[in-house]
């Protein structure tokens, strides 16, 4: 009897990562803008500074990109409200490639056999509008973006798992399958 993977690729997995990441968005819009700056900083700087401080230890020359990654971790946690910005457009982004991937599981469930319901074009439609709206304003109120990236995150997760279910109900309970890119 198969089984349904779950895998770090499988739309299951996806969909309750996007569902949490979603929820985290929308509870804590402000925690999350700058708590994602500051990841990015502090690896910037560890990605930067570590190449740095081996080649200075092995009296190696030293990297001009570990330079440059080290000064960029560094304006990054410096001007934060200058790069929050930017993390709104690849939010933006995020939302029109999670719309592209939603189109994409449903061209291929329709190339299994699996008719897809009209709902399911509506989401993936409102994903991309959601996406395509922030790519176009993402310089509104950054705690409102996330908070609407958060639900746009949110209803992908969830309609991505309704989907999958009702795949994997249209196939037979348990089973597997790979779409074909």
């Amino acid at each position: 009897m198969n089984k349904l993977r779950l895998n770090a690729g499988s739309p299951i997995f996806t969909g309750i990562a996007a569902v949490v990441f979603g929820v985290i968005m929308v509870a804590w819009p402000a925690t999350v803008v700058k708590s994602i700056l500051v990841v990015i900083g502090w690896l910037l700087i560890a990605i930067g500074g570590l190449p740095i401080l081996y080649s200075l230890i092995r009296k190696f020359p030293v990297s001009f990109i570990a330079v440059i990654y080290l000064i960029c971790g560094i304006l990054v946690l410096v001007f934060k409200e200058v790069f929050v910005n930017v993390v709104m457009w690849i939010f933006g982004i995020i939302l029109v490639l999670g719309a592209i991937q939603q189109f994409n599981i449903i061209s291929g469930a329709k190339k299994m056999g699996y008719t897809p319901k009209a709902y399911t074009y509506v989401y993936s439609g409102i994903l991309l509008l959601a996406g395509i709206v922030a790519l176009i304003n993402p310089f509104a109120s950054m705690e409102t973006l996330v908070m609407f990236f958060g639900c746009g995150l949110l209803f992908y997760g969830v309609t991505l798992l309704l989907s999958e279910l009702s795949i994997q109900h249209a196939r037979g309970k348990g089973s597997d399958y790979t779409i074909k890119e």
